[in-house]
């Protein structure tokens, strides 16, 4: 599932946290995109902006919000990537002044990919869709 390129500047605290998350994680280098799973549990809905794919805010009992990240992740060791994804976020919640909201991150990596091979198979589709010449 694709990224929502930009959060939203209004809205709720949590679909605005939901965003800012998932954009730091997006650009955190390691992880390929976000992905709401195979059974859509990491999405949360943003109003006029569209679903957020690859991002779960849930309200904590005690106040705040619990952060679920649902990523794609390159061939990078995935552990070192949760943490880094963890404080991009820690961050980047704090330069938008929610940092007060962040309750606790969880990290699940939905799909291993290798850049690689995307790209050999979406130029081995292009040849198909073409009668063998890739699209320009």
């Amino acid at each position: 599932m694709p990224l929502t390129p930009a959060h939203p500047a209004s809205g709720t605290v949590r679909t605005r946290l939901a965003a800012v998350a998932l954009e730091a994680a997006a650009g955190v280098d390691g992880v390929v995109g976000g992905d709401a799973g195979p059974n859509r549990l990491h999405v949360t809905e943003s109003g006029s902006g569209g679903p957020l794919a690859g991002v779960r805010a849930v309200a904590e009992p005690d106040g705040g919000y619990a952060v679920d990240l649902g990523l794609r992740a390159g061939l990078v060791p995935l552990e070192a990537l949760a943490h880094r994804v963890r404080l991009a976020v820690h961050g980047a919640a704090g330069a938008a002044g929610l940092g007060t909201e962040l309750g606790p991150i969880s990290v699940t990596f939905h799909d291993v990919v290798d850049p690689d091979q995307e790209l050999a198979e979406a130029f081995a589709a292009a040849l198909d869709t073409t009668g063998g010449a890739p699209a320009p």
